[in-house]
């Protein structure tokens, strides 16, 4: 229940959450995103597009799922790579794992994905994110 990102296809996923570091995935379809946060889950951590049931670009944080042991450079080029995957497919934002990390922080202005669900933080309620069908 996220917009903005505007991804015709695939899926992104992260171990980087705050403040819980949760995995958090996003996509345009529940495969791919079930594929995201499997993947995220057998190399313990990081970040990753899947398209298509396929793992398009990654950056593994093998340090507790939060850190990385690639050397700047590296992470620098890996991480610029996996942006512009997901700007080849309608991402709009320049660094979407940055937007992904903290829509689940609590306390964000309006709402917030939590494990409890999706929270309204000026209430501190927890909300059904679905306010109706059209049929």
């Amino acid at each position: 229940f996220m917009g903005g990102f505007h991804m015709t296809s695939g899926a992104i996923a992260s171990s980087v959450g705050h403040d819980n570091h949760n995995v958090i995935v996003m996509g345009t379809n529940f495969e791919d995103m079930a594929t995201a946060v499997n993947h995220i889950i057998e190399i313990g951590g990081g970040q990753c597009l899947v398209d298509g049931g396929e793992v398009i670009e990654c950056v593994e944080y093998p340090i507790c799922g939060l850190l990385t042991d690639l050397s700047c450079e590296e992470l620098a080029a890996r991480k610029s790579a996996l942006n512009a995957a997901c700007a080849e497919r309608g991402c709009i934002i320049s660094i979407p794992f940055m937007f992904l990390s903290f829509i689940c922080l609590a306390a964000l202005p309006a709402y917030a994905i939590t494990d409890h669900g999706f929270i309204n933080v000026m209430t501190l309620q927890i909300e059904d994110p679905i306010k109706g069908v059209v049929e």
